[in-house]
């Protein structure tokens, strides 16, 4: 019994390290494809008959890609566009955008007291619920989030309007901080 659980827990591993491998299974992304395809075969091979993918269309954003560039040290660092806010995906001019970059910690207002917000790019930890809103209001460009410690489903949802606002989001990966 106990070697039978060592081999279920040792294929439900493997399983959910194929599934993990392939980056994002968001619809319209390799990875969905790859999932699904994958998870087809696993079905055939324990002898389901007459497995079957419908498909639709949908509207989905891709991202394809965004970098930050240090004007000082010349250096770039990746950066991952958020989902967009309702149905409306962040806009920026041809060409991106320029500004200094701020911290603005949790994003209060007392976060940003004192600091020139109106056309700068504002850094703030992901666990700032909603305040990111508040940065925008006072005229940033563009906010970039990044992992200070708390990063769970509740603060992902905060970062989700539910009303078509234009507000370019981004998360930096914790390693690629640093630098900025």
């Amino acid at each position: 019994r106990r070697q039978r659980q060592m081999c279920i827990r040792d294929r439900t591993r493997r399983i959910l390290s194929d599934l993990t491998s392939w980056g994002t299974r968001a619809v319209g992304y390799p990875g969905n494809r790859k999932a699904c395809e994958y998870i087809k075969g696993r079905f055939e091979e324990i002898g389901l008959e007459k497995v079957t993918i419908d498909t639709f269309k949908v509207t989905v954003p891709i991202d394809k890609g965004a970098r930050l560039r240090i004007r000082s040290t010349g250096e770039e660092v990746p950066l991952y566009c958020l989902w967009p806010n309702n149905v409306k995906t962040p806009t920026l001019p041809e060409g991106g955008i320029t500004g200094n970059l701020i911290y603005g910690r949790k994003g209060d207002f007392k976060d940003l007291n004192g600091k020139r917000v109106e056309g700068s790019i504002v850094l703030l930890d992901f666990d700032c619920g909603q305040n990111y809103i508040n940065a925008r209001m006072l005229g940033a460009k563009a906010v970039i989030f990044f992992d200070s410690g708390v990063v769970n489903q509740k603060q992902a949802a905060d970062k989700f309007l539910k009303v078509p606002a234009d507000i370019p989001r981004y998360w930096v990966e914790k390693e690629d901080v640093a630098p900025l």
